[in-house]
């Protein structure tokens, strides 16, 4: 039993909100058909009006059939409107008190229900039918008021209407509700996606400017951050700049093949970034060649940061007996505007200058 609970739920839940709708207002439908069949057969009302609902009730229950079982929409939703406008309702009006009675609402009901149903359809041509057709009518009652067979009494008179108030009611409550929730789930579901979409665009974000194998900036990145703190310079904040280079490195991927040179690259790349802080910024802007942007830092600073990771990386401990890996550095700082390529050159002749007085070293640039 739980099981088909299940999938009846499922399977209401897969329908649109149009189709949902459709199924609610046939069952609505169906029930008031029979009911005023019955009513009308009680109310001695005759021939037509009890045969004109009984059919009424046979047709939304094979409109239902076609919209719950057959997932079919497009047939139930123009037939049982079609059928309402031009036979249905017209034959209601007529021999059910015309606009002394319940016909009036559910026709001005329906008129507002095929916006709804046909809303994705050509619900145009659908509704200039009912608007002529209620103008017809309108003339009918006008013009030939013997045409319209009234009720008995004011009391049945009430009743129909009453009853057809709360059926109308009833129906455009549970319309209501049933837009509403959609319309949360809607909101939901797009703000589910947007959050999709903003983790999605995070990582594509990070990784256009992130290195594969290290993690850090990649040198488009780090040439863009670099841009930013020169544009933002001034005489009361230094910024210095390290440009690092892991020695002989050629040396490395020779001997022990690319693979270790890769693990050397991550295992340097991750003892660099755990010696800077938060506020720098670290990239890598070659092969084995690393830039590293210290906002707000004077020289003798960014100096002694960075013989910290020199003698770090000195002292290291590899899985290889005979492998020994060291990184030189050049360092320069400044405080006024300078172009990027200056201010790359310059640290780059420091790097040099380590490079050529044996290595191993870290020096400033003078």
């Amino acid at each position: 039993m739980q099981n088909v609970k299940s999938n009846i739920k499922r399977t209401v839940s897969e329908l649109s909100l149009e189709s949902r709708i459709l199924i609610i207002t046939s069952l609505v439908g169906m029930v008031f058909s029979f009911t005023s069949a019955i009513g009308n057969y009680l109310l001695d009302a005759g021939i037509v009006p009890i045969l004109a609902t009984l059919l009424m009730g046979l047709l939304t229950l094979y409109f239902f059939y076609l919209a719950y079982f057959k997932k079919k929409y497009i047939l139930p939703a123009y037939g049982a409107l079609l059928l309402l406008t031009l036979i249905f309702i017209l034959l209601l009006w007529i021999y059910n008190g015309g606009l002394s009675s319940s016909i009036p609402f559910f026709y001005l009901f329906i008129i507002g229900l095929s916006a709804i149903l046909l809303n994705k359809l050509r619900y145009k041509l659908i509704l200039v039918i009912q608007i002529v057709v209620l103008i017809a009518l309108l003339s009918v009652e006008f013009y030939y008021p013997d045409l319209i067979i009234k009720y008995n009494s004011e009391t049945a008179v009430f009743i129909d209407q009453a009853v057809a108030l709360v059926v109308i009611s009833f129906t455009m409550f549970i319309m209501i509700i049933k837009i509403m929730t959609e319309y949360h789930r809607t909101i939901d579901k797009l703000r589910f996606a947007q959050e999709k979409l903003k983790k999605s665009n995070d990582v594509l974000y990070q990784a256009s400017i992130t290195d594969d194998l290290t993690g850090l900036y990649n040198r488009r990145h780090i040439i863009e951050l670099l841009s930013g703190l020169i544009e933002s310079c001034s005489p009361q904040k230094r910024i210095s700049i390290v440009m690092m280079d892991i020695d002989h490195f050629k040396k490395i991927n020779d001997t022990y093949g690319h693979k270790v040179g890769d693990w050397v690259l991550a295992k340097i790349s991750a003892s660099i970034r755990e010696h800077f802080r938060k506020t720098d910024f670290i990239g890598r802007i070659g092969g084995e060649e690393f830039l590293i942007l210290m906002p707000d830092t004077e020289l003798e600073t960014a100096f002694n940061r960075a013989e910290d990771i020199r003698k770090y990386i000195e002292g290291l401990k590899w899985d290889y007996e005979q492998l020994h890996v060291t990184i030189s550095g050049g360092i320069y700082d400044f405080s006024e505007y300078e172009s990027c390529d200056t201010a790359l050159n310059k640290a780059d002749i420091a790097l040099y200058q380590a490079k050529s007085s044996g290595r191993n070293l870290i020096k400033s640039y003078r």
